[in-house]
């Protein structure tokens, strides 16, 4: 009994741990990237950001889903976790050498004639790709062990070396090439400061350990499964750059990355309940998988649900505030593609309960369906509807990704749409039709948001469960 009331909030305490961390991060990389853009000219800028994304996607590479795998061998009873993680880190350095191979070729062949370009883009590549994986396999460790608030130090130090590097460059008037060497040098301190954190709870390690065979049990489809994870995201620009005028894909663009962005927080909702399901399903307890991982799926449609709504009611202002009179004309995609906050969530969960009940081969055959439908999505609908029809598009290629997991879930599924799906998004859609009412005709003029809060409460206690089941997530039920 001890034991259980020590355990039934840890969840929670690691939910605010990757909250915090994952804030904090967020808003001194933005100033980072602020002061950078403020720096540097548009040309040295524009540069700078298409190295960034290559050097971002070879990150990918380095990791190639490796991650996810490690959580799932180290639920297994009996692991040896010294055993897993040495083999973990001998196989990120493989793929390490592959990437830099692979890739820094490919920026040669494209870049090789822009030697400034090419130089740039070496400078800022080698060390943030090298961090990138160094961070990875600290935080996955520490995500195994469910140690959070560590992961949220390596996110905190990462944007905060950002920062106070970006700051010193400026100040020393260094060139842009020096500057993004120094930017990517932030991730390799950071990555640093992991990997001491990481060795220091390891203890002592034997580098000559054999290595953990599972690791490579269907790992294919765990790459593949983060490939289509993370080509979604610029699916929209790739095909509507063929449909679209070139105003209105940045237009699209713009709408997209807000919600994109902070889908951050949600998300953290999933890091933390990862480890927890995948140990649950390992050792035969399915009821409790599904119960934890419909806790889940209530906690990410709550946090989106708050994060998403005020765009409802504030996409215009928002945007002519921060960016300017010019973007106010996204602002309707804006408020469409708000939504797609609550079913990207919702999609994420549910996927979740797949790959860890040993279905991740059903899930990416159906990101993958959902991917070739949102071609045709995004090219019939933008032809039809422009700006908005592509809008439309984003929000529902989550949505049939959501459902083609939903019907290939393994058990449980009456469960899941009564008490998560149908529930969920009605409370969502409903607290923002009473918002746009509050707008139009307020019936409490002086503090509208203050009533869409209290509506959205409501609607949460009635359809929502009990409290208790959302707060106190280790409690077992005690009928089982």
């Amino acid at each position: 009994m001890k034991r259980r009331n020590k355990q039934k909030l840890s969840i929670v305490a690691n939910v605010l741990h990757l909250l915090y961390g994952t804030a904090a991060s967020a808003i001194l990389q933005a100033i980072a990237l602020l002061l950078l853009a403020s720096y540097l000219q548009a040309h040295d800028f524009g540069v700078f950001s298409v190295a960034l994304a290559m050097a971002m996607i070879m990150g990918y590479f380095t990791d190639a889903g490796l991650g996810d795998l490690v959580l799932r061998e180290g639920s297994k009873k009996a692991v040896v976790i010294q055993t897993l993680i040495v083999s973990y880190v001998k196989i990120r350095l493989l793929f390490l050498i592959l990437t830099f191979s692979v890739g820094l070729s490919v920026v040669w062949l494209l870049y090789s004639v822009q030697q400034e370009v090419f130089h740039l883009s070496v400078a800022l590549i080698l060390p943030i790709v090298i961090g990138l994986m160094f961070q990875s396999i600290a935080s996955i460790y520490f995500q195994l062990i469910e140690r959070m608030q560590y992961m949220s130090v390596i996110k905190i130090v990462s944007a905060a070396a950002l920062v106070l590097i970006v700051i010193l460059g400026v100040l020393m008037q260094v060139s842009p090439m020096v500057i993004a060497f120094l930017y990517g040098c932030a991730y390799l301190i950071a990555g640093m400061v992991g990997m001491v954190l990481l060795f220091l709870h390891l203890g002592r390690v034997d580098w000559k350990a054999p290595f953990h065979v599972g690791l490579l049990n269907q790992m294919w489809t765990y790459t593949i499964g983060g490939l289509l994870f993370v080509i979604l995201p610029h699916l929209g620009p790739l095909v509507l750059e063929r449909t679209l005028s070139l105003v209105e894909v940045g237009l699209f663009a713009l709408a997209y990355r807000i919600p994109q962005a902070l889908q951050q927080l949600p998300s953290v909702v999933a890091s933390a309940f990862y480890p927890r399901l995948f140990s649950a399903y390992q050792q035969g307890q399915h009821v409790e998988h599904l119960r934890l991982n419909m806790i889940e799926m209530k906690w990410m449609a709550i946090i989106s649900s708050l994060i998403a709504l005020p765009f409802l009611h504030l996409a215009e202002p928002l945007l002519h505030l921060v960016f300017g009179a010019e973007w106010s004309l996204a602002a309707p995609a804006l408020i469409i593609l708000s939504m797609m906050l609550v079913v990207q969530a919702l999609n994420i969960a549910v996927g979740d309960g797949l790959t860890t009940s040993g279905k991740q081969k059903t899930r990416t055959m159906m990101q993958l369906v959902a991917v070739l439908i949102g071609i045709g999505l995004y090219v019939t609908l933008s032809l039809q509807f422009g700006v908005i029809g592509a809008a439309i598009a984003g929000v529902m290629i989550e949505a049939i990704a959501l459902v083609l997991f939903w019907l290939f879930y393994p058990f449980g599924k009456k469960e899941i749409i009564k008490r998560v799906l149908l529930p969920y998004p009605l409370v969502f859609f409903g607290s923002g039709i009473v918002l746009q009412q509050l707008h139009v005709q307020p019936l409490l003029p002086v503090y509208p948001m203050r009533s869409f809060f209290f509506c959205f409460s409501f609607g949460m206690k009635m359809f929502g469960g009990r409290l208790q089941e959302k707060l106190y997530v280790l409690q077992p039920d005690a009928k089982r």
